[in-house]
C-alpha cells in the first residue's frame, strides 16, 4: 500500500518530486556548489591566529571572496565533516576579532544543532503531506491544506526565529555572549541591523529582533559570569 501511495504521488507531482529532489541536493552539496558559484578562500595566517586566540574553532571558517558587499555570516553544510561557517569581507573589516569570533560561535551553533533540519523540514514536510492527501483523494485535501498555508507559513517564521535565539544560547554557553552582543550593536550602528521592527514585520521575520537578541545575551553572559563558568566551543564534526 505505501508503494502504491508512492508511485500515485510521484506520478501525480513530478516536478514537485523533482524540486524536493534538488532541494535536498542543494543542501547537501551546500558547501560545494557555494565553492563553484561565489568562490571562498580559507583564513590568512593572522586571520586565522587573531580568530584561534579569541577560543573559537578555525578550520571550519570560509571567507566569501567579495570584498565589496554586506557584512554577513552564515552556516552551510549538513554532512559532518563538510559543513562551514562562511563570513564576508567586509565582516572581516567590519568587526574586532573578538566580536568576530562571537559570530562565528554563533553560526557554529547553528552546525552542531542542526539547524537546517527543522528550517526546511516543517515546510517540505506540509508540502508533501498536502499533495500526498490531495492524490489520494482525501476528502476537503485540497481546501485543508489551503487553509494551513497561513498558519503554517507563520510557524516556520517562528521556527526559523527559534533557531537563531538556540544559536545565541550556544554562544552564551560555549563561547563570548556579550562578544556577539557587541558585534550586533556594532552592525546595528554600522546601519546594517534595525534594533527595532513593526509587530507585522517581527511575524513574519526569520529573525527576532535586535533588540530581544542583544538583551538576552548580556544577561545569559551576566548570569554566566555570576557563576563563574568558563567558555567551551566545540567545533563542528
Amino acid at each position: 500500500m505505501l508503494l502504491a501511495a508512492v508511485e500515485t504521488f510521484l506520478r501525480d507531482w513530478p516536478y514537485l518530486t523533482a524540486l524536493i529532489v534538488l532541494g535536498v541536493v542543494g543542501v547537501v552539496a551546500g558547501p560545494s556548489l557555494l565553492t563553484a558559484s561565489v568562490g571562498v578562500r580559507r583564513l590568512s595566517p593572522s586571520e586565522r591566529r587573531a580568530l584561534a586566540s579569541c577560543g573559537v574553532p578555525v578550520d571550519c571558517v570560509r571567507v566569501v571572496a567579495r570584498p565589496k558587499g554586506v557584512p554577513t555570516a552564515f552556516a552551510v553544510g549538513v554532512v559532518p565533516g563538510h559543513r562551514y561557517v562562511c563570513v564576508t569581507e567586509r565582516l572581516l573589516d567590519l568587526l574586532t576579532p573578538v566580536e568576530l569570533a562571537g559570530v562565528v560561535a554563533h553560526e557554529v551553533g547553528h552546525l552542531r544543532r542542526y539547524h537546517a533540519l527543522p528550517r526546511l523540514g516543517l515546510p517540505t514536510a506540509f508540502v508533501v503531506a498536502w499533495a500526498a492527501a490531495v492524490s489520494a483523494d482525501v476528502a476537503g485535501a485540497f481546501l485543508g491544506g489551503l487553509l494551513l498555508v497561513v498558519p503554517l507559513t507563520l510557524a516556520s517564521f517562528a521556527t526559523s526565529r527559534w533557531t537563531e535565539f538556540d544559536a545565541d544560547d550556544y554562544v552564551a554557553r560555549h563561547a563570548d555572549g556579550a562578544a556577539l552582543a557587541d558585534a550586533l550593536d556594532r552592525l546595528d550602528g554600522a546601519g546594517y541591523l534595525r534594533r527595532e521592527e513593526s509587530r507585522v514585520r517581527r511575524l513574519v521575520a526569520r529573525h527576532p529582533t535586535l533588540r530581544a537578541r542583544v538583551d538576552r545575551l548580556r544577561s545569559a553572559t551576566q548570569t554566566r559570569r555570576g557563576s563563574s563558568e568558563p567558555p567551551r566551543t566545540r567545533s563542528p564534526k
